[in-house]
């Protein structure tokens, strides 16, 4: 026995070790705060394709433990909430699943991430209990502008302090769902009691236009004065600045997306095809897409001049702003519907979301590149600011700003509850806030990390105050 005994102790002393490769961290943010649950994604490979376990350090001090196992080469995520701020290297190892043998040595550290922690990301809060899914538009004084989901249209300083607020109807049929314009010292916004509605900036009720039918678009504003707005059964209408109607123009489809206004004063309607209108209202020309029945969601300017808009068809498309001829089209991944409007950032990258879930970029001449997959459709409008980051707003309840590589500076859920209408999309004030609302229960002021991109459309309508005319490109 004695010698059995001492040939299977050598057998295991001569047992090569082996233990798994250092994990990889698939993900994790730049930044959070001590109110925001952190998530990293990890992956191991075990050369004998055991199972691994996972030992995160998440470099606040606090003691760590081992999770239990999970197959080699899975993806794992691991949760952390810190409870103090400062700068954080997070790292991670792994073991594979074995006896009490050389085996079960643990790997050698993950390569770190920085992760700074900071008490809030959040400026303020602002309770708005019916939810809104509008873009907030800004003045010239910062003051904040949007409606909500029942029948009240807000104003708030850019302190979060209730300025005012107006009723627009005394029905149920009051829902805001498109942003509002700021030009002229008033306010011009949608609403689908079938009005278009002007206000002071001070909230005193100019005028109100009735239209045909719910107006869910944004409208906007010509540098004549002149304001366009749409609805739902395809209608454009040519208001002046008094609320009366200049002309209208009827398309084949519903509008659900803003108008917006070329150099020279050209108006761009998306609908069932990309339409140019000129300032009298006569129809220069349309332009459908590649496949039939498929309409158009949105129409940006490019830095190059050039117009660009989504489609159902999943398809980007880039046009002749004089002739409507297609220039290019390139398809979001897996051809999915492209809902918000592109926009664009200080390299001139192209980012758009889209119904499979992603943020997506095209740089000149090259095909769109996945920067980003969420846990549910991207059907807002992203924002960019002038250090190149995005925000946008996933139908997962997360709020995301990402560096241009596509790296998650740092997410924050603000809603929880599935939706079935197009999200609100963030704003960049002149001091680097960034506004969005939730389709929940409340309206946001986050710490942005940079000033407003200008001369470029790299948020949603073009600027702040949402005025939809295309900006003066260099």
């Amino acid at each position: 026995m004695q010698l059995l005994t001492v040939v299977a102790l050598l057998t295991i002393v001569g047992v090569k070790p082996s233990t798994p490769g250092a994990p990889e961290l698939l993900s994790c943010p730049l930044m959070t705060d001590t109110a925001t649950e952190v998530t990293v994604r990890l992956k191991a490979q075990d050369p004998k394709k055991r199972d691994v376990s996972y030992l995160v350090d998440w470099g606040d001090g606090r003691p760590a433990s081992w999770t239990d196992y999970i197959q080699s080469g899975s993806e794992r995520e691991e949760h952390h909430t810190y409870d103090k701020t400062g700068t954080m290297i997070v790292r991670a190892r792994a073991r594979a699943h074995a006896f009490a043998t050389p085996d079960t040595m643990p790997s050698d550290w993950s390569r770190p991430c920085t992760l700074n922690v900071v008490s809030s990301l959040i400026k303020w809060v602002f309770p708005v209990p019916a939810g809104t899914f509008c873009a907030p538009a800004l003045d010239s004084n910062g003051n904040v502008y949007f409606g909500d989901e029942e029948v009240w249209f807000y104003s708030l300083t850019p302190e979060g302090k209730l300025r005012w607020r107006f009723r627009v109807s005394d029905t149920l049929e009051g829902a805001i769902s498109a942003g509002a314009a700021v030009g002229n010292n008033t306010v011009y916004f949608p609403c689908e009691d079938m009005h278009i509605y002007a206000l002071t900036l001070d909230g005193k009720l100019l005028w109100s236009y009735k239209t045909a039918s719910a107006a869910v678009a944004a409208p906007a504003l010509g540098a004549d004065g002149m304001i366009y707005a749409s609805d739902d059964s395809g209608m454009v209408y040519c208001l002046n600045n008094q609320g009366i109607l200049r002309w209208s123009f009827l398309t084949q489809d519903e509008i659900d997306n803003g108008l917006t206004i070329g150099p020279d004063g050209t108006i761009y309607v998306p609908a069932d095809s990309m339409y140019a209108l000129s300032p009298a209202g006569k129809k220069l020309w349309a332009t459908g897409a590649q496949e039939e029945d498929n309409p158009f969601y949105s129409a940006t300017f490019g830095p190059d001049g050039n117009l660009y808009g989504g489609n159902k068809d999943g398809y980007l498309y880039c046009l002749d702003r004089k002739t409507g001829g297609i220039i290019w089209r390139a398809a979001a991944p897996d051809e999915d519907e492209i809902h918000g409007e592109p926009v664009f950032g200080p390299d001139n990258t192209v980012y758009f979301g889209s119904d499979d879930y992603t943020i997506s970029a095209k740089l000149k001449d090259g095909s769109p590149q996945t920067l980003i997959e969420t846990d549910d459709k991207v059907q807002s409008t992203p924002a960019v600011n002038a250090k190149g980051t995005i925000y946008f707003l996933s139908l997962d309840g997360f709020f995301y700003a990402l560096t241009p590589g596509g790296k998650v500076k740092w997410s924050k859920q603000i809603a929880s509850v599935e939706v079935e209408w197009i999200p609100c999309s963030p704003v960049i004030a002149p001091d680097g806030t960034v506004y969005i609302g939730s389709f929940q229960d409340a309206f946001y002021a986050f710490q942005g990390d940079g000033a407003p991109l200008n001369g470029k459309w790299s948020m949603i309508r073009g600027d702040a105050r949402h005025t939809g005319r295309a900006p003066q490109t260099r």
